[in-house]
């Protein structure tokens, strides 16, 4: 018997879907039917070989994805089976990829995913509101009534970064391509929202009294952020979307001593207990259980049509994720 999985093969060559076995499940594993999977940026960088924790080839491409209990191990309680899940704990030395009909994976890091939440958002719960969390309420010092500016703000991850600075009482500017993205974000709960130019600093009201930046951009870009900075002020580099180098100025680092740094949540992962993830994830649900909030889909394909779904995929503002359907 044999599932189907969307794999890279060697360095920088395009995925193939190939043909896996069934293994026989390791203790305290269980197997997963996966239901759906997004595709972030990051899988991108993966293909290209450009990712921090790339595994070695051959692997199953996906970063994240949910799916249903089907099987377990002879060790792991069988009140798993059924229960849809998803596991935030990708790491370099344990890659599991998620664009496969099936999966295996250990139980303990597994979290289940509460009713209330549809299978297309659980998908997408593994990487943007842990990132979006973790930066706002375990790496930095806010506190309500703050303000933070972030670039990329019509990304999932801008959306997560809006949502739970709303509901922590932070308030927020960001940074858009197009006039569209605008009214979009403000229902949402964003305080402010500026349509890019190279300037774009100086429509800022509050320029220079942020605590906190967040850079999923990179270029120029990073430098009109870092304008924005109180004296000491963090500028957070989280993605490159530009693939330019973070450029910051002179003033800003002399006069300002502001801090640039970065964010990965697969090696803040490595950092932490899973008990730690799995408190979180308590709060996050807690949040979201009478919240309207969700994360737009585009479009969803089925796996075989993936040449399709990679090609919208990385699109220019696209409003929406795309998804595989895996079974």
């Amino acid at each position: 018997m044999t599932y189907q999985a969307l794999c890279v093969e060697t360095v920088s060559k395009h995925p193939v879907l190939s043909d896996y076995e069934f293994l026989p499940l390791e203790k305290g594993q269980v197997r997963l039917k996966m239901l759906y999977a997004p595709i972030n940026p990051a899988d991108f960088n993966m293909m290209d070989a450009h990712y921090v924790i790339q595994p070695d080839c051959p692997f199953i491409l996906g970063n994240e994805g949910v799916g249903v209990v089907d099987a377990v191990a002879d060790d792991v309680d069988s009140s798993w089976l059924g229960k849809r899940v998803f596991f935030p704990f990708q790491m370099r030395h344990q890659w599991v990829g998620f664009w496969a009909n099936y999966v295996s994976l250990p139980v303990q890091g597994c979290i289940i995913v509460p009713d209330f939440m549809d299978d297309q958002q659980a998908a997408m719960i593994s990487i943007n509101p842990l990132t979006a969390w973790v930066i706002l309420a375990d790496c930095m010092d806010l506190n309500a009534g703050d303000w933070i500016i972030q670039n990329a703000a019509n990304s999932a991850l801008g959306r997560w970064f809006i949502y739970i600075a709303n509901q922590l009482g932070i308030h927020t500017v960001n940074i858009v391509r197009n006039d569209a993205m605008i009214e979009p974000l403000k229902l949402l709960g964003a305080d402010s929202v500026i349509v890019y130019d190279d300037h774009f600093s100086k429509q800022v009201p509050q320029k220079g009294s942020f605590k906190l930046a967040l850079n999923g951009v990179g270029g120029h870009s990073a430098k009109e952020l870092s304008k924005c900075l109180d004296y000491g002020g963090i500028l957070m580099t989280y993605g490159a979307m530009s693939k330019e180098a973070v450029c910051i100025g002179n003033v800003a680092l002399i006069y300002k001593c502001i801090i640039a740094t970065g964010f990965n949540r697969s090696l803040w992962a490595e950092s932490v207990s899973i008990d730690h993830v799995k408190t979180i994830y308590k709060r996050l649900f807690e949040m979201l259980q009478h919240s309207s909030f969700l994360i737009p889909v585009k479009q969803v394909f089925c796996l075989d049509d993936y040449t399709d779904a990679l090609g919208m995929a990385q699109q220019a503002s696209l409003g929406g994720k795309v998804l595989f359907r895996l079974s």
